[in-house]
């Protein structure tokens, strides 16, 4: 039996042939796993989770990627991803953590006497800084825990960043409270804590997490919580 006729339709006696031509062949679909997060997954395999090379991959991030989530902190109409489908961060919230503790410590010290300066200044910053650094990882991992419990698919490292950018609307708040009088400050400050607060309301990563998306107001109001002690100890303590 003469089978050329099926061949040059596309079909055999063993089924539809594959398709032969480029065009054919580009159009069938085909999954390629994203190279950035394989070889973070890579890296994080060598070292252990106390070693401080184990967390390197997330300070490896491009001037481009920096510069585009900032600009996500201060937009704050734009949709979609914060973290835009990549790898999070943690240069830049470790750096507004830091920034914050100096930033703070120096009103401080411009609110109080050269005395009284020389004897609490190291004082007050230790303060300052472990408060600062506490609240940036403990109240994102809380909310982990809490949201992995519940069967969310959330990661720990994207909370934790997503919640060292909502610090930086206190930036801007610490620079007005610099010189200016306690009722200012006050005022600065809680602007800062509602920015901060919407900010991490805003980009949550609830798209295709139902979990989280339920819980998201619970998660909020941790965050919020932290913002609002970072409130009123700023302005009862550390100024």
């Amino acid at each position: 039996m003469n089978t050329d006729w099926l061949e040059e339709e596309g079909i055999s006696s063993y089924g539809t042939l594959p398709p032969q031509n480029a065009e054919e062949k580009a159009s069938s679909p085909k999954k390629i796993p994203e190279l950035e997060t394989l070889t973070i997954k890579s890296e994080l395999s060598k070292h252990k989770i106390w070693e401080l090379a184990y967390y390197q991959p997330y300070f490896d991030v491009d001037t481009q990627t920096v510069f585009s989530r900032l600009k996500s902190t201060v937009n704050m109409i734009s949709d979609g991803s914060f973290f835009e489908n990549k790898q999070p961060d943690m240069y830049v919230p470790f750096w507004t953590a830091t920034t914050l503790i100096f930033l703070f410590a120096a009103i401080s010290a411009n609110s109080v006497s050269d005395t009284a300066v020389s004897q609490s200044a190291g004082a007050k910053l230790v303060s300052i800084a472990s408060f600062m650094y506490s609240v940036a990882f403990l109240i994102p991992s809380i909310g982990y825990c809490y949201a992995s419990h519940e069967g969310s698919s959330v990661s720990m490292i994207e909370l934790v960043a997503l919640y060292g950018y909502s610090l930086i609307p206190f930036l801007f708040a610490g620079i007005i409270c610099i010189f200016s009088h306690y009722i200012v400050r006050w005022c600065a400050m809680i602007f800062g804590c509602a920015w901060a607060s919407y900010f991490f309301y805003k980009w949550i990563p609830i798209q295709n997490d139902a979990v989280l998306e339920s819980k998201k107001y619970a998660i909020c109001g941790l965050a919020s919580l932290g913002h609002i002690l970072l409130v009123i100890l700023a302005n009862t303590y550390f100024f």
